[in-house]
């Protein structure tokens, strides 16, 4: 029967179908659970004891930890390799990993899965919240575990918002179909998680206006107003006194939402040439092409092959698949609502043809298939030179873009806060695109600066080098009229950026010393940071080195010293008491545009607003200011 470990909700350890006993520790529970977590990589020991001994001397962590896995291996009978069961635990003398090939069930693995491959609808999408039990690791804590209880808040956080989007989408489903009181209980249900979240109220008032609980629905909007006010001292969004109003005003009733329900009854469209022969086997594939297509995630999926294999057939069938469920009055809908459609473009030989075979296809005017580039598309990823950034975002946020705008965003706070202005009043979404600030190590790193468990910030001191002046010579980089500036608002624009994130408050002065060394711009770069609180900062910038490109920062606190780079590659902290650096376990690093789609589909918070380049652009402008006056000290508007 193997393992099974239910890690959502209060934790659960069940061998061969009874529950493990025998832990000597809360500290062996958790090992065991950290390395299922992270089974897709070997740990290494002194970052394990690290992570659960931290206040210890080396020697003696390693000792406890030492310990530990030999409970563990007795509770979970991990017996030698004569054994016929696979072992849970692969160990060698400096690592430890848990054996994803063993016999194990995890159900936030299963959780992953079913919120990224299986449609959240219907009878599938209760099994993937069935399958939430609670918040992760509920109840079970280290409070001398620092590291670890930040491990277990970025993944408790990641798991929470992916149910949030599992409850969203499958409420949605209840209210198209009519299924109002289930609708109202999955509103709920999120709302149990995050009291303060609008549009799980928004859903919830819906359903109870939909249901004829008109006065129910009214109430419901003072207690979503009630509870902004005390969790985050705010008032209900326009779009939530939009519905308030429209409920109030007997805009939104159950006849009207058939009414729209019956308007679908054309549905589904298509241009699907008819079957002539039955489509025998290749089930594994049909499966595989239907869970890539439905993930919300995949924007395209091409089936590469030899000529004559099948591959449009194959397609086809997919399509119809999707069709069929579309059509089918038991089913909840589709992932594609307005149908399927296939465009041959065997015979278009030029690019500037392919807009009107899509519009052919679909059945659109000449004229308008002209345009249908630009109808296809809903947000824009601006990488140009930085001159040009302003008014091109600004162009794709009227035009109802969303907008991943490339760092350091802008040229000037003037320009920085002119988009501010544009995002505000167009509503669409603005991230800028610094790795540094996306990047879940220096995100921890905030994380553990802020909570005070390193103690008061004393000074930061940052590197960047790289062998940039030779290496975009002749190029517009080099170009002041349109870079912005040289190196130090190039690849040290991530110096600047992250070494703000982690001071967590403003600079009120700089000194700064830019050196062109013989170039157009600045290529070299010393910089005297003060916070607000009187902190001191130190920033250097070389970028005439030998052909490289690496950083080093450095934040020291009053009982811990934090190492990481202006990227957020790595993240390093050595504590109190301890000789060396130890690497602090964070998720992986999804990458900016996964980030950037997450942030759209509402499962993370934007974590690089133009906030953030507006405080860049700050920051640069009170250090060209002092430069030009050789080093006089500014003070940062």
């Amino acid at each position: 029967m193997g393992l099974t470990l239910r890690l959502l909700g209060s934790p659960e350890v069940i061998l061969d179908g009874e529950p493990a006993t025998g832990f000597v520790s809360d500290k062996a529970r958790a090992l065991l659970f950290y390395l299922a977590m992270e089974a897709d990589r070997a740990q290494r020991r002194e970052t394990l004891a690290g992570l659960l001994w931290p206040d210890y001397p080396e020697r003696s962590a390693r000792t406890n930890l030492s310990n530990a896995l030999s409970n563990l291996r007795t509770v979970l009978a991990d017996r030698g390799a004569n054994d016929v069961r696979e072992p849970y635990l692969l160990v060698s003398r400096e690592t430890i990993q848990f054996n994803a090939g063993s016999d194990y069930w995890l159900d936030t693995r299963a959780f992953d899965e079913r919120v990224k491959h299986a449609p959240v609808k219907g009878q599938q999408g209760e099994k993937t919240v069935t399958l939430y039990r609670g918040r992760f690791l509920e109840g079970f804590s280290l409070s001398d575990s620092p590291a670890f209880e930040q491990w277990a808040l970025i993944i408790r956080e990641r798991l929470q918002q992916q149910m949030g989007v599992a409850l969203k989408g499958l409420g949605a489903t209840y209210e198209e179909l009519g299924d109002y009181a289930r609708a109202q209980t999955i509103a709920r249900r999120q709302l149990e998680l995050e009291p303060w979240h609008e549009g799980a109220h928004r859903a919830l008032m819906r359903a109870l206006a939909l249901s004829g609980e008109r006065a129910s629905a009214l109430a419901q909007y003072e207690a979503c107003a009630q509870t902004l006010e005390q969790e985050l001292g705010a008032a209900p969004s326009p779009e939530t006194a939009a519905l308030y109003e429209q409920i109030r005003d007997g805009g939104l009733t159950s006849e009207g939402a058939e009414s729209r329900r019956e308007a679908r009854t054309d549905l589904p469209r298509h241009n699907l040439p008819a079957r002539i022969t039955s489509f025998i086997g290749r089930e594994r594939e049909l499966s595989q092409l239907t869970a890539q297509i439905t993930d919300p995630e995949t924007r395209l999926v091409t089936v590469v092959g030899p000529g004559g294999m099948g591959k449009t057939r194959l397609a086809l069938e997919v399509a119809r698949r999707q069709l069929a469920s579309l059509s089918s009055s038991q089913a909840a809908p589709a992932s594609f609502p307005a149908g399927a459609w296939l465009v041959e473009l065997s015979p278009v030989g030029d690019p500037d043809g392919v807009p009107l075979a899509v519009a052919s296809a679909l059945g659109a005017r000449p004229q308008q298939g002209r345009e249908l580039a630009d109808i296809l598309l809903d947000a824009a990823f601006i990488v140009t030179p930085h001159a040009y950034h302003h008014d091109q975002a600004q162009v794709c946020l009227e035009a109802g873009l969303d907008v991943l705008l490339e760092k350091p965003m802008v040229m000037n706070a003037a320009e920085a806060r002119s988009l501010i202005e544009t995002r505000d009043r167009t509503g669409r979404l603005l991230v800028v695109a610094f790795p540094g600030s996306l990047s879940p190590q220096i995100r921890t790193a905030v994380s553990m600066l802020r909570s005070g468990e390193l103690g008061s910030l004393l000074s930061i001191s940052a590197t960047v080098w790289q062998g940039w002046g030779p290496g975009t010579a002749g190029k517009w980089r080099q170009q002041p009229e349109i870079s912005g500036g040289g190196f130090s608002f190039d690849t040290g624009a991530h110096m600047l950026n992250t070494v703000a994130d982690l001071a967590g408050e403003d600079f009120v002065q700089v000194a700064a010393w830019l050196d062109n060394y013989g170039r157009p711009v600045d290529t070299l770069a010393a910089i005297i940071g003060r916070l607000e609180s009187g902190v001191l900062v130190t920033l250097h910038g070389c970028g005439e080195t030998i052909p490289s490109c690496a950083s080093d920062v450095r934040v020291f606190c009053t009982r811990a010293i934090l190492h990481t780079d202006v990227w957020g590659k790595w993240l390093n902290v050595q504590r109190h008491g301890h000789r060396q650096f130890r690497a602090v376990p964070v998720p992986p690093s999804s990458g900016v545009w996964e980030q950037f789609l997450a942030v759209r589909e509402g499962r993370i918070a934007n974590p690089c607003p133009p906030e953030v380049g507006l405080r860049m652009a700050r920051l640069w402008d009170a250090i060209k200011a002092s430069a030009a006056q050789d080093g006089l000290p500014v003070r940062c508007d």
